[in-house]
């Protein structure tokens, strides 16, 4: 006799489970395309669901970008207690936040995925904005001039965008491949100026 026949189809979900698929297909897409190229269906087919789901949950494409993306950025294990680190702040800051980058992969697809679409949506790039100035600036502060404070934290942000950007995203050589302790070395001392040295 034939053994019986199991069910065809999907194996059945929670919402809360659906919920998450739908999270971790939508940022692993718009890490690798961004935010104009992952489309809803796209994301779906990821996802294994239907496209009427995804629109339940999160209404739209700019829902599914926040919660998927703006929303779970936690730079504080990057920057606590960085201020009160020993070494150049620079160097400090490089050092940890590409070994979290390289370290964690969750990390790493969901900073990609916000320098993606930070350069094409303006809510991404508000979040990336904030996370590279304002958020550095409020855990470095006691070493900026005040006075000076807006233009250091855009020089500081500046400088670690085009460096995620340039061994991530681009994968310039041999940036992308030299070891992060040796770019922090080179790095470190341009952001330490930024923070406290000479403007003029």
């Amino acid at each position: 006799m034939d053994s019986p026949r199991r069910p065809r189809g999907r194996r059945p979900r929670g919402a809360e489970e659906t919920r998450q698929v739908i999270l971790e297909a939508a940022r692993a897409l718009f890490a690798e395309r961004g935010f104009a190229d992952t489309t809803m269906r796209a994301v779906a087919a990821r996802a294994d669901v239907d496209t009427a789901l995804i629109h339940y949950y999160f209404e739209d494409k700019d829902g599914l970008l926040n919660e998927a993306v703006i929303r779970p950025i936690n730079p504080a294990p990057i920057l606590d207690g960085l201020a009160n680190e020993a070494g150049p702040p620079g160097r400090v800051l490089v050092s940890r936040l590409l070994a979290a980058y390289e370290t964690t992969p969750d990390a790493q697809q969901r900073i990609q995925a916000l320098i993606r679409t930070g350069l094409s949506h303006e809510a991404a790039a508000t979040a990336l904005r904030e996370l590279l100035t304002s958020t550095v600036l409020k855990h470095l502060s006691r070493l900026v001039d005040p006075d000076e404070a807006e233009l250091r934290a855009a020089l500081v942000g500046s400088q670690i965008a085009g460096l995620l950007l340039g061994r991530y995203i681009l994968r310039l050589p041999p940036l992308a491949d030299t070891p992060r302790e040796v770019v922090a070395a080179a790095v470190g001392p341009t952001i330490t100026h930024y923070l406290s040295g000479p403007l003029r």
